[in-house]
């Protein structure tokens, strides 16, 4: 923020808000501050702008940044403010039945699990336990069940964190019940519970808040609420998403860029065989991928090879271990890590590219995306090795994500100039997520709108770079966000 950048940049410790409202219960709100203070602390904050400005503004050019600041970053301000202003419609009622029903599955759950538990225990003897306390599923699971796998922190409690839980969990009903309260409890704390409350009663609209610095990527986040991290994998995550709904007549546009980032892993690494089956039309990856690395005859490769290729084609580009690819596909160490071999021996551009990704980071600090902007990576060089071995695993990542943030920034630019020299005022965009657009378009605009705006998407890049891996978006129209999607 503002304050931190001035005792970084300018060796000067601002006037905080806490400084001249105060915190907590007795905090005053701005218009009860005297004028005297007010414009001390206002006029500090345009000073501070200013000078700030006149240290950044040099080092963009002097970093060869200008040109992609200009196109991208100098240009989404306005237009962020745009969908944040507009907002997206939910259907208040629809959420009010998902939050009651949320809560019986959770009742039944915990009433499973309970089941369970007194059939495991010596006896059946009665359990008194709450589901939602770390402390006694630890207890319960590693000494009363005699679970393998606890670890004690600090405070003497064991730990039941996912990554302590999950790989657990194929084979455990137990464990599987856990898991899946937490994953309803989280969804209907998140968002059935509270998302009506963010619906605004002048427009009786969700107006989320978009973050352009967010992350370190270069992705946009959101928040309040965070409209990003519905699960799409889940029925109860593709139930939420149902309450995001079009108004009367008008459809609710999703555009989905379709393996971005395994499309462009196949350019930044000049991966030709990745290339020519992304350059086919309807060219299947994980089933070439699957009879690279299985050694069977494409047309042989049947729907578990082709899960199996798609486990490992996303999880070696972000780094998954032996360890971690045989958790995720029910093999020996020793099978994955021979599985991770021949990809490598298939793919040897993959590990060149990991390799430089890694060098990169340790040699600048940071890694560029394909269109020059600067990831930085601090923990490269941290005396940790966990530590630095996942700022090793971030430098391979985010070349890929980022590249992949700038692509479809540079398309809702692209998109938004389209949607106002055509004159389309009742298509609207409304929330970016993560490789998604969404978009509010009139039944009478939107096969209009849908058509240019999934070219657009397709032919998005910065006009300095053609790439050779071609982009595909998937798109599609419904009254709701899960229909379009």
């Amino acid at each position: 923020n503002m304050d931190i950048l001035a005792r970084t940049y300018l060796n000067h410790k601002a006037v905080s808000y806490v400084d001249i409202c105060g915190k907590g219960k007795n905090q005053k709100t701005f218009d009860m501050i005297d004028i005297v203070s007010a414009t001390h602390y206002a006029a500090e904050d345009s000073d501070i702008t200013l000078r700030l400005y006149y240290h950044f503004k040099p080092l963009i050019a002097k970093q060869k940044l200008s040109g992609f600041y200009e196109i991208i970053e100098r240009k989404l301000p306005a237009l962020i403010y745009k969908m944040e202003y507009h907002g997206i419609m939910l259907d208040i009622a629809y959420v009010k039945h998902l939050s009651q029903k949320f809560r019986e599955e959770l009742s039944q759950i915990e009433s499973d699990f309970h089941q369970l538990v007194c059939e495991k225990l010596p006896n059946h003897e009665p359990l008194s336990i709450n589901i939602a306390s770390p402390s006694q599923l630890g207890e319960l699971l590693f000494e009363k069940l005699g679970y393998d796998g606890g670890k004690k922190g600090k405070s003497g409690a064991y730990s039941t964190a996912s990554d302590v839980l999950e790989p657990m969990a194929m084979n455990n009903p137990i464990i599987a019940k856990i898991l899946d309260w937490r994953m309803l409890a989280k969804l209907l704390s998140t968002y059935t519970d509270t998302l009506i409350n963010h619906v605004s009663k002048k427009t009786n609209r969700i107006h989320t808040h978009f973050m352009l610095t967010g992350t370190q990527t270069g992705r946009l986040s959101s928040n309040d609420p965070n409209v990003q991290n519905i699960p799409i994998k889940t029925e109860q995550g593709r139930m939420i998403r149902r309450a995001f709904i079009a108004p009367e007549e008008y459809y609710i546009l999703s555009l989905d860029y379709s393996q971005i980032e395994l499309r462009l892993l196949a350019e930044i690494a000049d991966i030709k065989a990745m290339q020519n089956i992304f350059n086919i039309d309807d060219g299947d990856i994980h089933r070439m991928t699957a009879s690279e690395i299985f050694n069977i005859p494409f047309d042989d490769v049947d729907a578990n090879n082709r899960r199996e290729a798609k486990t490992i084609n996303f999880g070696i580009i972000y780094g998954m271990s032996a360890f971690g690819l045989s958790q995720q596909l029910n093999i020996t160490q020793y099978q994955a890590k021979y599985i991770i071999e021949r990809y490598f021996e298939r793919f040897p551009e993959i590990k060149a590219y990991m390799d430089n990704a890694v060098k990169e980071a340790k040699d600048n600090g940071y890694v560029t995306t394909l269109f020059g902007r600067r990831i930085h990576l601090p923990t490269i060089y941290d005396k940790s090795a966990a530590r630095r071995a996942h700022g090793e695993r971030q430098a391979i990542n985010a070349k890929i994500q980022g590249s992949a943030a700038d692509i479809i920034k540079s398309a809702m630019i692209k998109i938004d100039d389209y949607l106002n020299k055509q004159n389309l005022p009742k298509t609207t965009m409304l929330l970016q997520v993560h490789d998604e657009l969404l978009f509010e378009s009139h039944k009478d605009e939107y096969h209009h709108a849908i058509t240019n705006i999934k070219n657009i998407m397709e032919n998005a890049c910065l006009p300095t770079k053609t790439l050779k891996t071609k982009l595909i978006v998937d798109a599609n129209y419904g009254n709701n966000w899960h229909e379009a999607h």
